[in-house]
């Protein structure tokens, strides 16, 4: 049998590895712009990054823009509406509801020194 590149390839096997969770949401995050709802999507993931969420949504704007290049703007408008959105969301999750919602997002992301240090700072 002759050896070719495709043959020096390894096969698939069980052994192969899982991507990790980062990797999960972002493909999860791309699927999203073969979908209809897509805009939507973007808007949601948008929306969420701006407050708490750990994916920025420019990796599905990018996928839908180049998808669709004529309503590249459009899509960026979208995203720019669910961020400020978010933006006052999560201002008023922070006045409001800081030691509910909050300080369990900061411990979670072990940003509770830093965040009393910007606070310092910006008074």
């Amino acid at each position: 049998m002759p050896t070719t590149p495709d043959s020096l390839t390894a096969s698939p096997s069980t052994d192969a590895v899982r991507p990790g969770p980062i990797r999960r949401l972002y493909d999860w995050t791309l699927n999203w712009a073969d979908r209809p709802g897509g805009v939507w999507a973007l808007f949601v993931l948008a929306f969420a990054e701006s407050s708490f969420f750990p994916i920025p949504p420019d990796v599905l704007l990018m996928a839908l823009s180049l998808g669709r290049p004529k309503r590249a703007l459009w899509f960026a408008t979208v995203t720019m509406l669910g961020s400020v959105a978010g933006g006052v969301a999560g201002y008023y999750i922070g006045l409001g509801l800081f030691e509910q919602v909050a300080r369990p997002v900061h411990e979670w992301y072990a940003a509770i020194d830093t965040s009393v240090l910007v606070g310092d700072l910006y008074r």
